[in-house]
């Protein structure tokens, strides 16, 4: 039996604002969460049937006159004027219904649909193709009577909650290597798309034909830009290479490796003096050398004159 993903709780209103008819839709059953307006999922969560949950809430539709209809559109957004059951012109996927809530369950003001399978939506068809990344929108659509007499009002999703297959892997990281003191700085950059992590390898450059084994380093949060390889031999040359991993756990594969060769540092003044430079004026050390010894001796000579 496949289980629902797990998700944070999400809130989608869908309201007449005049008449304060709303009905509510969240991902349910995943526990306490912040606001998510989208559920992604791989190709392997759609391989293994994984499922999800609705809940519902409605208010102010006392006065509904049809069945409540939630429903799954390859649409941009929620249709106006409910779902369409029907391949168009087109060729656009005809909406997936989830669920019919009719008009007494409805009046209980809230319910829960049994459980979806992820694959079940429009641009999928019930298959998990590879490398395609298809968005389609989760809607709610109810008719009622804004009169005693007709019932042409609607309630239709003015936002609408995402199913987001995505089984398209990332592009590999733009990529720099700042070499310093026994530690290579790697600085790592996503190519436009929202990922999870990097994952760096690092292996000493080989001598001839040998291939480099690799080791693997410190993984890097995308949220972070750079990190660091420490324990390095000053003076040996290093390979390294990163990979993108996106949201879903789709990998990038590595990038070319780049290489670079940690040294020792000196600290400042070594470096400045490394570089050319030298002292100078006042605050020379062979000029203040000096001073400083005549004045320990002059030192010396009162302490002496003082015991006599």
């Amino acid at each position: 039996m496949p289980t629902p993903l797990r998700a944070g709780l999400v809130l989608l209103v869908v309201a007449s604002p005049a008449l304060a008819q709303s009905i509510s839709l969240n991902f349910g059953g995943f526990g306490a969460g912040g606001t998510v307006t989208s559920l992604p999922f791989s190709q392997q969560s759609c391989l293994d049937g994984n499922s999800y949950i609705i809940q519902w809430t409605a208010s102010g539709l006392g006065g509904a006159c049809s069945d409540m209809q939630i429903f799954v559109t390859s649409a941009q957004g929620c249709p106006p004027a409910g779902p369409n059951t029907l391949v168009t012109d087109g060729g656009t996927s005809a909406d997936v219904i989830l669920e019919t809530v009719s008009t007494s369950d409805l009046q209980a003001g809230s319910g829960q649909i049994a459980s979806k399978r992820l694959r079940d939506m429009p641009s999928l068809g019930g298959n998990c193709p590879d490398g395609q990344d298809f968005t389609n929108a989760v809607c709610a659509f109810v008719m009622y009577r804004p009169s005693s007499t007709n019932c042409d009002g609607t309630v239709t999703s003015s936002s609408n909650l995402t199913l987001h297959y995505d089984a398209k892997p990332p592009v590999p990281p733009s990529m720099n290597l700042l070499a310093q003191d026994s530690k290579i700085v790697v600085q790592l950059g996503a190519e436009g798309e929202t990922l999870l992590r990097y994952e760096i390898q690092y292996a000493e450059a080989p001598a001839g034909d040998a291939g480099p084994v690799w080791r693997q380093g410190p993984n890097l949060e995308a949220a972070k830009t750079s990190q660091s390889i420490t324990g390095l031999t000053n003076g040996l040359t290093y390979l390294v290479r990163a990979q993108s991993v996106d949201v879903v756990e789709n990998v990038s594969g590595y990038n070319t490796p780049l290489s670079a060769t940690p040294q020792t540092s000196n600290g400042f003044w070594g470096e400045y003096k490394d570089a050319g430079g030298h002292d100078l004026g006042g605050c020379s050390t062979a000029d203040a050398a000096v001073p400083s010894v005549i004045g320990a001796l002059g030192v010396l000579i009162s302490l002496l004159w003082r015991r006599r």
